[in-house]
Formats: structure tokens, C-alpha cells, sequence
């Protein structure tokens, strides 16, 4: 079978809107597979608050005391009151969702819960701003300091999470690997309250959601290496949807790795008024007082983000980080006068430096706008997730199936992934 002994092939399986479960499969024998576990959303004990379960299982390891476990890390998923804001005077919930606002850690094996959280009882951590569902899947990174460089341990385990809610938040949460109970993971932001960035606004127009995870990667800011998580907003729930501007963000902080012998982590929220608006691509413009004032303020700043153009245009993608360059794909609603049928709307693709968010096909001095960032997709409906992929030494970005491959070189430290070719004669 090509197994070792002790390895099996398993599947791990969400419901979306058709409900509030989650499923286990053996797989090993594909004539007679098996349903190892289910939790049950709102009836299986410590998942109260599991909502439908949008939030994909992110398969990783970590280390509870001095055992190396198989683990799933996911979020609470959507509540589907979310649906009943896409009016023009709709602003974010007064009250909290009654499901999805929460994060869960459970065994891969068994489903046993081993940690989560949530702003009500009953959970390892109660956290008061946890209020909004969680359709994104998690972004777990396995990421650690050694000898004034950064690594990952040898024993591959998650040390981070991050991921965003239905309420503007991106929050961030550290892995104490070696520990247990309650304090085996540590919320980031301020004082400990989880919430790396508030990105939203008490307006209509600034109700920005987070359905998709975050894309984490490391950027240079002079000599000083900073962890930068970019996300985008966008309301998938009614991708129609013209109220609300919506924005793509690239975070910036000095602290890679959660700080030894800090009982709390205490790194402060990002707002928007610690963010660079690189909208209008002012740093390569061909004027030198612009370009150097642009330069200026992205130094000082906390990250970047650009305001989405088109009218009611959002991020429906995850973003994908390369050599870089940051893709990311959005969907604009829109209609056709004078014609008696539906218009699907209108796809693109833009492609950033990390660094400023300046279209990676143009230089400083080009006076480049914001038009140069993006191709027009030719795909119809909701688009996908940019792609990389990697054969014979090449590797490419796959923006959207209907434009040319964009070559890069990622200088990978290993193969993505494998296949096993087996003879079943």
C-alpha cells in the first residue's frame, strides 16, 4: 500500500451552508472506508458555538506536555444572521453572533477537543471581542528564531495562528508547545484580547468581513525583518453587494515569534491610521518630492493597503505571497444595460510587490496607477484562489485559469507535494 506501519489515509469533511458538522473518514481502504468521528455543532459537548462549518480543518502537529499529537485547527464557522446586513444602512451587529465565533483545536484522530475559544463560558480561554463567526479557514505557520535567524523546528509543529472574523478583526494566537490546559495557547494583540488588527468602522460602507485566511510571509522594512499578514475583505455571503468599500491590507510587525517568558502578549491592534494608503501608487511616481513623501510615510507605517476601485468590488480569494510579489483575485458585481439577461460580474487579478503594493510589472519613476496592478480575468461567475505551481525546476503563479502563467522563482527549501504512483493491476 505504500504505508508504514501505523499511517493511514484520512479525510476530514465540512458541511458549508448545509450544516453545522464536521466528519472524520478512513480512507486507507478505499473499498471500505470508515467514519472514524463527528462532531456535532451546537450538540457534541464543548462545541456550543460551532456555527456551519465554512472553516476548512487545517491538518498540522503540536506538542501537548511531551507528546507530538496529530491535530485539526479550525474556527467556528458562519452564523447565518450574517446574511440579513447586506442593506444600505447595515453596519455590524450590535450583539454577538449566536454561533462561528470561535477557534477549536482538536485531536485528528479521535476529534477530542483539546483547546478553543470564545467571548462565553465554557471554553480554555474567554475572550470578550470574539463576537463575530468565523467563516475563514486558519492560517497555522510553523515559525521560530534561532542564532539571529528565522527557522522552523525540527519537529515541524504550528507555533502561530491567524485568521479574520465577520467583523473587521484579524486576530493572532501563539502555540506554547511543551505546555498544557488553558494556557497552552496565548491570544496576541492588546494585552492579550487576540485582536492583531481592527480593521472595520461603525458606518455602513466600512462593515468589512473576512471570509478567507491570510496569506503570512516574512518582508524586509530596511535591515529589520517583519512578519506581514495580508488579508482582503469582501462580503461573500452577498457577493452583489455596492455598500461597502472594500479594502485589501498588508500588515507589518516587528514580532516574528511570541516572546520568551512573557506570561501575556501584549503587541497592540492595528488600525487603519497605522497603515499606508497605497491607493493612487504615489511611490513610483516620476516626480521626486511625491515619490520620496510616498517613501516617507510607507516607512513609518505599520503596512499598506489599497482601496478597491471598481463599484462593489471585493477580495473573494486568499492571497498567495511568491518571490515578493502578492497575488490576489477580486469579483466586481455588475449589469448590462439594455440586455434582458443576467451579467455575471466581472473578475481580476492583481499582482503587487509585498513591499509597497506597486504593480510588479512596472518600475519607480513609470508613474504606474492603480489600473497597472490588476488583468481583466476572462473566467465568468466567482473566480478561485491564485495558485503556484512548480514542475521541472519551474515554477509559476496561476493567477486565475483563464490568464498566462506568471514565471517565478520562489527558491523553495523543499517539495510542496508529492505523489505516490501505484500499480493497481
Amino acid at each position: 500500500s505504500g504505508l508504514n506501519t501505523g499511517e493511514g489515509i484520512y479525510a476530514y469533511a465540512t458541511m458549508g451552508r448545509g450544516g453545522r458538522d464536521i466528519y472524520a473518514l478512513d480512507i486507507t481502504n478505499k473499498d471500505a472506508p470508515t467514519l472514524m468521528w463527528q462532531i456535532k455543532g451546537g450538540t457534541t459537548t464543548g462545541f456550543k458555538q460551532l456555527g456551519q462549518t465554512w472553516s476548512a480543518p487545517i491538518k498540522t502537529k503540536i506538542k501537548i506536555d511531551d507528546t507530538i499529537t496529530d491535530v485539526l485547527i479550525f474556527a467556528g464557522g458562519y452564523d447565518e444572521e450574517q446574511d440579513d446586513l447586506n442593506q444600505a444602512d447595515s453596519v455590524y451587529k450590535s450583539t454577538a453572533d449566536a454561533m462561528g465565533n470561535a477557534l477549536y483545536i482538536v485531536n485528528a484522530r479521535t476529534g477530542a477537543l483539546i483547546w478553543s475559544a470564545s467571548n462565553v463560558s465554557g471554553h480554555s480561554v474567554q475572550l470578550a471581542k470574539m463576537k463575530y463567526s468565523i467563516p475563514s479557514t486558519v492560517r497555522a505557520i510553523d515559525l521560530q528564531q534561532k542564532d539571529g535567524g528565522l527557522t522552523s523546528d525540527p519537529e515541524q509543529l504550528a507555533d502561530q495562528i491567524f485568521f479574520g472574523d465577520m467583523g473587521g478583526q484579524v486576530w493572532r494566537f501563539f502555540i506554547n508547545n511543551g505546555s498544557s490546559g488553558a494556557a497552552f495557547v496565548s491570544p496576541g494583540g492588546d494585552n492579550g484580547d487576540g485582536v492583531f488588527a481592527s480593521l472595520g468602522g461603525s458606518d455602513p460602507a466600512s462593515a468589512r468581513r473576512f471570509y478567507h485566511e491570510p496569506d503570512v510571509s516574512i518582508v524586509r522594512k530596511g535591515s529589520v525583518r517583519n512578519l506581514t499578514v495580508s488579508i482582503g475583505s469582501g462580503y461573500r455571503g452577498h457577493p452583489l453587494n455596492k455598500f461597502i468599500t472594500d479594502r485589501f491590507y498588508s500588515l507589518r510587525t516587528t514580532l516574528l515569534t511570541r516572546p520568551d517568558g512573557a506570561d501575556a502578549v501584549n503587541e497592540g491592534t492595528l488600525t487603519e491610521s497605522a497603515l499606508y494608503d497605497a491607493t493612487s501608487n504615489q511611490v513610483q511616481s516620476s516626480n521626486n518630492d511625491t515619490r520620496i513623501a510616498a517613501e516617507a510615510a510607507l516607512s513609518a507605517a505599520h503596512g499598506w493597503y489599497i482601496t478597491l476601485a471598481g463599484s462593489g468590488e471585493k477580495v473573494l480569494s486568499r492571497a498567495l505571497t511568491v518571490d515578493g510579489n502578492i497575488f490576489v483575485n477580486t469579483y466586481e458585481p455588475s449589469s448590462v444595460a439594455g440586455q434582458c439577461k443576467a451579467s455575471v460580474g466581472r473578475n481580476r487579478s492583481y499582482a503587487m510587490k509585498l513591499a509597497d503594493a506597486s504593480p510588479i510589472t512596472t518600475e519607480v519613476g513609470s508613474n504606474a496607477t492603480y489600473t497597472s496592478r490588476f488583468l481583466d480575468s476572462n473566467g465568468q461567475g466567482l473566480g478561485g484562489d491564485p495558485q503556484l505551481f512548480c514542475q521541472g525546476g519551474k515554477c509559476y503563479v496561476i493567477p486565475d485559469p483563464s490568464l498566462d502563467p506568471i514565471p517565478t522563482d520562489p527558491q523553495l527549501s523543499g517539495p510542496l507535494y508529492w505523489s505516490d504512483s501505484l500499480n493497481s493491476n
